[in-house]
Formats: structure tokens, sequence, C-alpha cells
């Protein structure tokens, strides 16, 4: 372990989000990274464990995460993350050093993290992953970046990946599976079947709810328990 690695504590009450924070931290070199989801277990590991920097939800069940701040011996550097644009507002940013809206991304994090520590922004900090992808039919290994896919599609037990350029490869693996690897920042699913890079969608239908992506022939509706996580992220992007 490197000795400027700084000891990050994830809060959050969804899991599901703390893991997506997680694996954002993960790219970027130099962070330990520790999940809680509960405010007051999360006072009593920073009480007797050294945390350099604390990333917290406001809407936390009990003790919310503005009323955590003031019982927290010794005070970490802190990073608000919420939902809610009415807690970024000079109220209440004078109690933290820096806040971000969700979904989180990777440039965002960068930035902020870069102000928090007084540090330059280095790009070169950010690990660009590879997916190692073994076609079904051909049985050839491919090393894709995850840029180069646009489009996952379920398949029963195997899932189709289209890459941006047109072309399709089949692997034996679930859509769960997939995204497990895929960097939340750029994926979204959308359908029980389909996950897709928000960089590669062309169009997007506001009143279908149908979107057309590259390498992609045709449309793909999104439904309706998906819609919520995809307009938070295509929101982002424009």
């Amino acid at each position: 372990m490197l000795e400027t690695t700084k000891k990050v504590l994830l809060l959050d009450d969804e899991p599901a989000i703390l893991d997506t924070h997680a694996d954002l931290f993960k790219l970027i070199l130099g962070y330990e990274i520790k999940t809680e989801t509960n405010s007051i277990r999360a006072i009593d590991y920073i009480k007797k464990n050294q945390v350099d920097l604390l990333v917290f939800d406001v809407e936390m069940p009990g003790l919310n995460g503005l009323e955590m701040l003031p019982l927290l011996t010794p005070r970490p550097k802190l990073l608000m993350v919420t939902g809610y644009a009415s807690y970024v507002v000079p109220g209440y940013l004078d109690d933290v050093d820096y806040c971000l809206t969700k979904p989180l991304l990777i440039p965002h994090l960068i930035k902020a993290l870069s102000v928090i520590f007084k540090e330059e922004p280095q790009s070169s900090k950010v690990l660009r992953p590879k997916l190692v992808i073994k076609d079904k039919e051909t049985h050839v290994e491919l090393i894709l970046a995850p840029d180069e896919i646009s489009v996952i599609e379920s398949a029963r037990n195997d899932i189709y990946i289209y890459l941006i350029d047109g072309s399709k490869y089949t692997q034996r693996k679930t859509l769960e599976k997939m995204y497990d690897h895929l960097p939340k920042d750029r994926f979204v699913r959308i359908h029980r079947s389909f996950i897709i890079h928000i960089d590669n969608l062309i169009t997007f239908n506001t009143k279908s709810y149908k979107i057309q992506m590259r390498g992609y022939r045709g449309s793909i509706g999104i439904t309706d328990i998906y819609r919520e996580s995809f307009l938070a992220l295509y929101k982002r992007f424009q």
C-alpha cells in the first residue's frame, strides 16, 4: 500500500449507492475505502480509526448527515453527496469541504478530491479499466476498453455485447455479472434486458422513451422502473 494512501469512509443507507461510489474510488489511485450504512456506527468508527475523508449522504434514517457533523471527533474532511439541489446552498456548504450531487461522476469526483486535499487535479491517477471478453461463438479473446461498448443485451444465459463499430460478441455471462464490472458513471441499465453506455446515445425520444445507440440497429425502450436512473445520468451529459 502507498504511504500516501488516504482513508475514506463512505456513508449511505442504500447499499447499491455505496457499491457504486466504492467502484468509482477504486478507479482512482491512492484511496482505501470502507463503507457504512448507519450514521451512529460511522461516528463510532471515526472515533476509533483514522479517516481522512467522510463521503456522506444527507438524507439518512435516524440521525441524518448534517445532524451527525457536530458529533464527529476527530473531524475528517467532508464531502457531502446529495440528490437534493436544495442542500447545495451556502448555509449548508459552510459546514463541509465540498458538495456533489448524485450520481457521482469521475471528473467531478477528481475535482472535488483535488480541492479537498489541496492537490492539482491529476487525470493520470484514474485507472483505465479493461474488460476481457471471450466470444462464445469464435472463442476469440478480446481486451476492450469500456468506452468501446455501446449496448449489452441479455439473451437467456448469455449476453450480446455490441461495440460502437457495429460488431457483436456473445459471452456466457448474466447481465447482472457484467454490470458489476462496468463503470457506473457511464453505464446504466434501462431495461431488464439492456445496459447502455450513455456516451454512445444517438437519440432519445422523450415521449416514447425510446433511444437509439451507436453500433446497434433499431431502438430500445426504457422501462418505467429504470427511467429515473437513466434520466439522472442523461441530464449530466446535456
